[in-house]
C-alpha cells in the first residue's frame, strides 16, 4: 500500500484498485477501510459485498482489474490556512481531494469456494468509465471516497473538447 501515500494520483489509484482486487480474493470486511473512506456510500456497499463473500466462504478469482485508461481530472492541491501556510498533520501536508477518471475493462469472472470450486460465473461486460474521488486520511494515505459511473459516450465527448 506504499503507493497510496504518493501525490502521484496514477500511482495511488492503481495501488488502491490492486489492493481492492486482493481483498475481493481474500474477503475480510475489516480491510475495506484500507482502500475506501469509511462513512462514504461506496464504503457501505463495498463492506456489504465483502461481508457476503466472507459469510458464504466464497472469493473472487484473483485476476487483476484491467485498467484501460485513466486521467487525473483534478490533481491534489495542498490545503492552505487563510494566512497562506500549508495545513500539516503528523508532519505531512494535507491535500484537498483529487479526482481521477478511469476506464476499466470487465472480463468474465468467477466466484470460487474455499476449495477452488467455481460457484458462480459471470460474462464479460466490457469497458466501464468512472469518476473516482480520492481523499487523504490523517495518516497521509489516500483512499477512494466516491465512485460515480460515467457514460462512455459522455467521456469521449469531454476528451474531444465537447461540453
Amino acid at each position: 500500500m506504499a503507493g497510496a501515500y504518493s501525490t502521484n494520483m496514477m500511482k495511488v489509484i492503481v495501488t488502491l484498485i490492486a489492493y481492492e482486487d486482493w481483498v475481493w480474493s481474500h474477503p475480510d470486511p475489516a480491510l475495506v477501510a484500507n482502500y475506501m473512506t469509511p462513512g462514504s456510500s461506496a464504503f457501505a456497499r463495498e463492506v456489504q459485498s465483502i461481508q457476503k463473500l466472507a459469510t458464504t466462504n466464497w472469493h473472487s478469482n484473483p485476476e487483476p482489474t484491467e485498467i484501460d485508461w485513466l486521467r487525473i481530472m483534478d490533481p491534489p492541491r495542498v490545503a492552505m490556512f487563510h494566512r497562506g501556510r500549508a495545513v500539516m498533520v503528523g508532519g505531512h501536508n494535507v491535500y484537498m481531494p483529487a479526482y481521477v477518471n478511469v476506464v476499466l475493462n470487465d472480463p468474465s469472472g468467477q466466484f470460487l469456494n474455499n476449495h477452488g470450486r467455481v460457484m458462480r460465473q459471470w460474462p464479460a461486460s466490457g469497458k466501464h468509465a468512472f469518476s473516482v474521488a480520492l481523499a487523504q486520511g490523517a495518516s497521509g494515505q489516500w483512499r477512494i471516497a466516491n465512485i460515480n459511473p460515467i457514460e462512455m459516450s459522455a467521456l469521449v465527448q469531454r476528451l474531444d473538447g465537447g461540453a
